[in-house]
């Protein structure tokens, strides 16, 4: 099957005959209607001189020296007797939807203008070009694993230069067309070009060995065909090779669900989820016990798979910080299998208690401050400021801190209730982190030579609030920065 790409066509021409025939016409003219047949003795235009470039399995290019006094140039690929041939105005056409190792003749004729009786068309020159042949072998793959709806394929090239990209097909898909017409027409659907510029429209570029994968987006029980296609800088396509493989359909699996409980503050939990089968599909929902209170395991994954948040994941372990809207409460953490929100595996369940927010700073936790250093801020927006990185150590029984600083003059008068909530009213859902350093934007900077103030506000594994830590500095002139390369001014000493 042809298909080109690149061509004015023949209505162009007859434009052309049209306009000619217009313009030699008028009302005391007996010049008839139509284009004007050159006399015998009309000088021929030069024939062009063809070459042909840019071959790969499914197309090629040619092109042809320009030929002064020819309006346009008629030219056919593989013509029979008494075809029409196509026109263009440039002098090149592209011709792509060829089948590999597939030989054409491409013939091209310089025509000058309808009206022109000077010169009549040149003679056709013929090139003949053969296709690339197919290489069945340049891409090889393996099947690594499949489920319903998924699959992963690992494809390597032949040498690691190539740069190709992957088109997943059904294989019924594929039923209405050549496989080479189909990837020419993916391709100019789904990919971007401009001059020099050429780029996949959301799909990656590989090179060497890579894996095709797709978790969710693949029907059950379906047969596909993974398509490989090497291409050029300018999206040309080069070569393909093909793979094909079926997706299981939806069945009861035996995975099961480890679940690892981390830090349980009033309004977040940590927990990791450790599936026995890495390519199972799975939902999560943490919700109050009471939700499915009276239900049975069947009854509560029937209602998991009503809900329409579900979001399924897949992999060795998933790493989870959720929100918690309720405090003091009994959480349950509810996991099951499931494609296309049919279950597949039974339901695990996990139960922990949320925290109770509180401001009575009476509990064990605490966390220590120390000011690494305060530096005068460069930028001149910031003339006048410091810029300071402090150091917390939170103790043992520290699950979650959180951390504040300012000018002095912006806690004064406050009580330490006031600021523990106004702390977590600005970092309500942080998580805790580990001793570090850490650097304050411009709203917490402190004027030079003024007071600041860091405070820490620590809660334990239940919630309970610790005493707050208030660290209050003056910041004063001393010695050079020891972090020259970040921008920052002199070091500024501390009180």
């Amino acid at each position: 099957m042809k298909r080109m790409l690149y061509h004015a066509g023949r209505f162009m021409c007859a434009a052309f005959l049209l306009a000619g025939a217009l313009t030699a016409c008028s009302d005391d003219d007996t010049t008839p209607d139509g284009p004007v047949t050159p006399p015998d003795d009309a000088t021929a235009l030069a024939t062009p001189v063809l070459a042909s470039q840019n071959i790969t399995q499914t197309g090629f290019k040619v092109t042809w020296t320009a030929i002064p006094d020819a309006a346009v140039y008629a030219y056919s690929i593989d013509a029979a007797e008494g075809d029409e041939p196509e026109y263009t105005l440039e002098t090149s056409v592209a011709f792509s939807g060829l089948e590999a190792g597939s030989t054409h003749v491409v013939r091209v004729q310089a025509v000058p203008a309808s009206t022109d009786t000077d010169f009549k068309a040149s003679e056709f020159a013929e090139i003949t070009v053969t296709t690339l042949a197919a290489d069945p072998t340049f891409f090889t793959f393996e099947l690594n694993w499949r489920q319903p709806t998924g699959a992963g394929v690992k494809c390597t090239p032949a040498d690691d230069q190539t740069t190709y990209c992957f088109i997943n097909a059904t294989k019924d898909g594929l039923e209405f067309k050549e496989i080479d017409e189909y990837i020419s027409d993916y391709m100019a659907n789904n990919f971007w070009y401009g001059p020099g510029d050429w780029q996949p429209n959301g799909w990656d570029l590989f090179q060497g060995a890579d894996e095709y994968t797709e978790y969710v987006n693949l029907e059950p029980a379906t047969d596909y065909v993974l398509i490989a296609v090497a291409v050029d800088i300018n999206g040309t396509i080069l070569k393909h090779g093909t793979f094909e493989y079926s997706t299981t359909a939806i069945e009861k699996s035996d995975c099961t669900f480890a679940v690892e409980m981390g830090d349980i503050s009033y309004n977040l939990v940590h927990y990791v989820v450790t599936p026995s089968d890495q390519n199972v599909l799975y939902t999560v929902d943490v919700c109050p016990v009471s939700e499915y209170e009276g239900m049975n395991d069947d009854e509560i994954v029937a209602a998991i798979m009503k809900k329409t948040y579900l979001q399924y994941y897949h992999g060795t372990q998933k790493d989870n910080n959720i929100p918690l809207t309720e405090q003091d409460t009994d959480y349950g953490i509810y996991i099951v299998g499931c494609v296309q929100q049919q279950p597949t595996t039974a339901l695990s369940k996990t139960t922990f208690h949320s925290g109770k927010q509180d401001f009575d700073f009476a509990g064990e936790a605490y966390t220590e401050i120390e000011l690494i250093y305060v530096a005068e801020a460069s930028a001149d927006w910031a003339t006048g400021l410091v810029k300071l990185a402090i150091q917390c150590t939170p103790n043992e029984a520290t699950k979650v801190y959180r951390t504040i600083c300012g000018p002095a003059s912006a806690y004064e008068g406050m009580s330490d209730e006031e600021i523990g909530k106004l702390i977590e009213k600005e970092q309500d859902e942080s998580q805790w982190h580990p001793s570090d350093i850490w650097s304050f934007d411009a709203d917490r900077r402190v004027p030079l030579n003024g007071e600041g103030m860091v405070i820490t506000l620590s809660r334990d594994a239940s919630g309970k609030s610790g005493r707050l830590n208030k660290y209050k500095f003056t910041a004063t002139p001393m010695g050079e920065n020891p972090y020259p390369d970040d921008g920052d001014g002199p070091i500024l000493g501390s009180k």
